[in-house]
């Protein structure tokens, strides 16, 4: 009986090293659910964007102050020179530019999704932002600007903070040009942008790397 009983006890306990052991190392990591529903890593398509901001004004500006060095680099990285005090170059940068201070029949990089600590050393605040993406969209309505939106920070840029300026400013868009590889955790992981472009006939497209934005900004500046 001694035995039978040494024996059980010798079985439950390999049971349970083994459920530890397995519990410990799942055989596949779960992946965050995601429902983009934008194409990834695709050229333009619509021929009507062609050269939309060739030999415009260019601006760019942040609405939510966050991911401005990027868009920067890539518009650096397309061959385009900023313009500094110093000389003129191809395109403007401001934090907090306004709309009533573009040139009329310009085209404005807005970098959208918003950044507490960008809010913050750039002196503004979120009611302050809406209002200049209400700006925004209101004098691109009226054919004064054009907009190509840039949302480069993904999920990070998402949320209570962000979506609001992100709808505003998209809805008014000629084009959307998003950072979403797909895997759940880019800035259509949700399909709101998806459904912005949807619901107002905006071509809009995601890329795995900022980096392969930079073949669709050159179709748009005509490079």
């Amino acid at each position: 009986m001694k035995k039978i009983l040494l024996t059980l006890l010798a079985v439950v306990m390999v049971l349970a090293l083994t459920l530890t052991v397995v519990a410990c190392n799942p055989t596949e990591e779960e992946k965050p659910d995601d429902k983009n529903n934008l194409p990834i890593d695709q050229a333009i398509s619509e021929t009507s964007l062609k050269d939309i901001a060739k030999d415009k004004k260019l601006y760019l500006t942040s609405i939510g102050q966050s991911d401005i060095d990027v868009a920067r680099n890539l518009l650096s990285a397309v061959g385009l020179v900023e313009t500094t005090q110093e000389e003129a170059g191809d395109f403007e940068t401001k934090d907090l530019l306004t709309a009533s201070e573009v040139e009329e029949g310009a085209v404005v990089f807005v970098v959208v999704g918003a950044s507490t600590k960008g809010l913050g050393g750039a002196g503004t605040d979120i009611n302050k932002e809406t209002t200049r993406a209400n700006e925004f969209a209101t004098a691109a309505s009226e054919g004064k600007l054009t907009i190509i939106s840039l949302h480069l920070g993904k999920q990070a840029r998402r949320g209570d903070l962000s979506d609001g300026i992100i709808e505003i400013v998209e809805k008014a868009s000629a084009v959307m040009l998003i950072s979403d590889d797909g895997e759940g955790t880019g800035g259509n992981y949700d399909g709101l942008m998806g459904n912005i472009a949807k619901e107002n006939n905006i071509p809009a497209y995601c890329y795995s790397k900022a980096t392969g934005m930079v073949a669709p900004l050159k179709y748009l500046l005509g490079l």
